[in-house]
């Protein structure tokens, strides 16, 4: 059996007080969970875990290198794709930058050749130079404008494509995140703590394959909040938190509750009878 199969088989409040892990990141290692670290503080919290059970978790550190690894080569690839649809509208606007200028050439060329042949039968040679001088210098004058205008359009439109992109990329990210997010709290488990107010009996029957756990303690215990249960007390002098929450408990007799569906009722003696196979433990 490897040094993490043996770590995994500890209860996770037993590795808590032995390391002051925090039990949620604790759980998370556990089940190989890394989204919810960067790579150094996972990697920093196996280190204390070796350190505190002298157990080897090479393993678990190759697999945290693997994930951090895999997750960076995802990014640059995304990286790349952006780059590669910047490179391609650079070179579409090259392009159209080089049509216009021949287009108008073009256009230009078919102007003067009109020009000459409507009048260089009715004017003489020095009426023809003095207009064709004319022509010329107003010609240019409007192509030059015409040739500005266009570009300035071309330009402004491919701005507007690219914050158009841009808006249309970035809205897409946000739905994905806070479709992410919501399927992140629909997973997460209330956290639940039995906080003992003297020392007390506690006993667990999990309703998934009624195998059973017990506690005498004055310490608080966080239950397993990913199995449905049953819970019985000694006696009701405690307190329950939930996520933060205090739910205070004096009563002399036995409590018991049930956990199903990350909810928690106080019930009665025929209710767990009920869901306990007719057993009072």
């Amino acid at each position: 059996m490897s040094d993490f199969e043996k770590l995994k088989e500890k209860d996770i409040e037993e590795i808590y007080h032995k390391t002051y892990i925090a039990r949620k990141y604790i759980k998370a290692l556990l089940e190989k969970d890394f989204s919810k670290f960067d790579r150094l503080k996972a990697l920093g919290f196996v280190k204390i875990l070796e350190r505190e059970f002298d157990y080897d978790l090479s393993d678990l550190k190759k697999d945290i290198d693997e994930y951090f690894a895999k997750k960076s080569l995802i990014t640059s690839k995304d990286e790349k794709i952006e780059d590669e649809s910047i490179k391609n509208l650079n070179i579409k606007k090259k392009k159209e930058s080089k049509i216009l200028p021949i287009l108008a050439i073009v256009i230009f060329g078919l102007f003067l050749i009109i020009y000459f042949m409507d009048f260089s039968k009715k004017e003489t040679k020095e009426i023809k130079k003095e207009k064709k001088e004319q022509f010329f210098e107003k010609k240019e004058q409007n192509l030059t404008k015409d040739l500005v205008a266009k570009e300035s359009k071309i330009v402004k439109k491919e701005n507007n494509i690219t914050k158009e992109s841009n808006v249309e990329k970035n809205d897409e990210n946000i739905t994905l995140e806070k479709e992410d997010l919501k399927a992140q709290v629909e997973q997460i488990n209330p956290m639940i703590t039995i906080v003992p107010k003297q020392k007390v009996w506690v006993g667990i029957v999990y309703l998934d394959d009624y195998s059973k756990k017990s506690f005498i303690t004055s310490n608080p215990i966080e239950l397993n909040t990913s199995r449905d249960q049953l819970i019985v007390t000694g006696h009701g002098n405690i307190d329950i938190e939930i996520d933060g929450n205090v739910t205070n408990y004096t009563q002399k007799g036995k409590l018991r509750f049930l956990y199903r569906a990350k909810e928690l009722e106080k019930i009665d003696k025929e209710t767990f009878l009920k869901y306990n196979r007719g057993k009072n433990w």
